[in-house]
């Protein structure tokens, strides 16, 4: 057999689609050949592990339709554990799809009814005859697969939504089950496993529960900032007690003590904190202090970097510094016109300058700088902080977008690349980052897409796009579709702009883990109803809108 080792050295950190247009396997289905793999060589196939995986190669068997060579040693493989298993019809679950999942034909060996050890003997021969085959058609790009860590055979998944009923949030899962009831009157983000709730506007304090709605963490700790609801990074959270930040983790135990100012979520393990002082610094998840606290302002690391001021911003504008992880000074940057920064992406960060130093003013001239401290892109967009609901602006795929007018209402945006040139001009109203390729422009409050030459490979036909009023901060196109709206009606269309869910609701959201909520319920990319309305709104009431429901998230995933 091939050994596990050999097939966890294997494994790639990124999904979908190789350089060459070919769809490979992907991360899980490595990891599922690992596990089965075991299951064959420990005579094993009783654990629900060895069932997940098999499950998920047999559902994933339509992702390789363009390869039917790939796709049927896929089948065989399959086959060949289904009848070592016996477990055909008893434990594996339907898979979904449409291609034809009938078994491929096997070798005589093993399809012929076999007894004893020879049994074993033949099923694991085809098994590594059929591994090798995927191990050789897929070896150009699984060369280039970086030596990742082994990761679990099935992504670590569990999907909820929320859910208003009464004034109260709770959480359904995708059978539509109220699995949390609506009792909050506020819920924070999940993040792995665990979300923050409170109970009610008047006592304002704040715990955890996890995603069978178990308070694990006792509402017992105070609200910040309404908008600010804290949330696990790292395995660790800050929370503020009495006036007091500290960590703790999933248990509820203290971990980091609670004697700071203020504090963030970890990010690239460290967490940026600030002392009774008022000075920041950064602390390791050990509560050991990395990056004394000395400075009057500082991001959080993003890309190995961080940008730290010892000045305030009411006095001195000259004091900015790009520091690595231990705290070592990477280059000062002497410029008296910065007011404040955005975090590093693709290597740039934003700078804004005031236009003038009045603390009150909102009012902005942004440029970016480089890791190295110099301001490759002057100084001259406008940015106003009450117009621009997509926060400070950054590099995606390459590009910014940048606007100028002069005041929020008369705002035109384009996109500049990293040496500052104007690649697509500032004419629209309002546009989006680019992601996967597309971002979504307005012009005469109509909706399209550009793609990153500027040509608009979506034409502006739309009324809305995201039921929400606009956009969404990162992503134009979710799961390979968009919601938009035409005359009234929502549905859906891809990355061409073919329709491929028909103008026929109310309402309608992107989707998100295979599911987009719209006026007829939950429904999934065939546009079928999964979870229909009616039985949602047996929940409440009050009629269930379009404003009771949240997207379906992984609340096991880190955010």
């Amino acid at each position: 057999m091939v050994s596990t080792s050999d097939l966890q050295k294997w494994q790639t950190t990124t999904t979908g689609i190789n350089e060459s247009g070919q769809t490979d396997l992907i991360q899980e289905e490595w990891a599922a050949l690992i596990t089965l793999n075991g299951s064959l060589q420990n005579d094993n196939f009783e654990s629900d592990e060895s069932l997940r995986a098999l499950t998920l190669l047999k559902n994933n068997l339509s992702r390789h339709s363009n390869n039917h060579i790939l796709q049927i040693h896929l089948q065989n493989f399959i086959a060949l554990c289904e009848q070592y298993a016996d477990t055909t019809s008893a434990k594996i679950t339907t898979p979904i799809g449409n291609v034809n999942m009938q078994p491929a034909e096997t070798p005589n060996a093993t399809t012929n009814k076999i007894n004893g050890g020879s049994s074993k003997k033949w099923i694991i021969i085809i098994a590594a005859i059929v591994i090798g085959y995927l191990v050789y058609s897929n070896w150009e790009s699984l060369s280039k697969m970086s030596e990742a860590k082994p990761t679990s055979v099935v992504e670590n998944k569990e999907l909820l939504a929320e859910i208003i009923i009464g004034g109260k949030i709770g959480c359904i899962n995708q059978k539509g089950e109220l699995v949390i009831p609506a009792i909050y009157y506020r819920m924070g983000i999940w993040s792995e496993g665990m979300a923050s709730v409170m109970l009610s506007a008047l006592e304002e304090k704040i715990g955890f529960i996890n995603t069978k709605g178990r308070e694990v963490i006792p509402l017992i700790y105070d609200l910040y900032y309404l908008e600010l609801m804290p949330f696990f990074s790292e395995g660790i959270v800050p929370v503020n007690k009495k006036n007091a930040w500290g960590f703790i983790d999933k248990t509820g135990k203290e971990i980091i003590p609670f004697i700071y100012h203020y504090a963030v979520p970890f990010r690239e393990g460290l967490a940026a904190v600030k002392n009774r002082n008022g000075k920041w610094g950064f602390i390791d998840k050990s509560g050991n202090k990395v990056i004394e606290c000395n400075y009057e302002s500082a991001t959080s690391f993003s890309e190995g970097l961080a940008i730290v001021n010892y000045k305030s911003y009411m006095s001195q504008f000259d004091n900015w510094q790009i520091i690595d992880m231990a705290g070592n000074e990477i280059k000062k940057i002497y410029n008296r016109k910065y007011y404040s920064t955005g975090v590093f992406s693709e290597g740039m960060s934003a700078v804004l300058s005031k236009k003038n130093r009045s603390y009150f003013n909102d009012e902005f001239k942004y440029g970016f700088i480089d890791t190295a401290g110099k301001e490759v892109i002057p100084l001259k967009y406008d940015y106003y902080v009450e117009g621009d609901y997509l926060g400070y602006p950054y590099f995606s795929e390459g590009l910014a977008r940048v606007s100028k007018g002069k005041d929020s209402f008369v705002l035109k945006y384009g996109f500049v690349d990293k040496a500052g040139i104007e690649v697509i001009p500032l004419k629209y109203d309002y546009v989006t980052d680019f992601t996967e390729g597309l971002a979504v422009v307005m012009l005469n409050d109509k909706y399209g897409f550009i793609d990153q030459n500027g040509k608009e490979v979506i034409p502006l036909i739309y009324d809305r796009v995201c039921f929400d009023g606009g956009f969404d901060r990162h992503i134009c196109f979710r799961e390979g579709l968009a919601a938009v709206q035409k005359d009234e009606k929502w549905g859906f269309i891809d990355r061409t702009g073919k329709t491929v869910i028909p103008f026929q609701y109310d309402y309608a959201n992107d989707f998100y883990e295979g599911l987009a909520y719209t006026s007829e319920g939950f429904i999934d990319k065939t546009a079928k109803v999964v979870i229909s309305k009616s039985l949602l709104q047996t929940y409440s009431n009050e009629p269930i809108d379009f404003y009771s429901l949240g997207n379906f998230v992984n609340v096991k995933k880190r955010k």
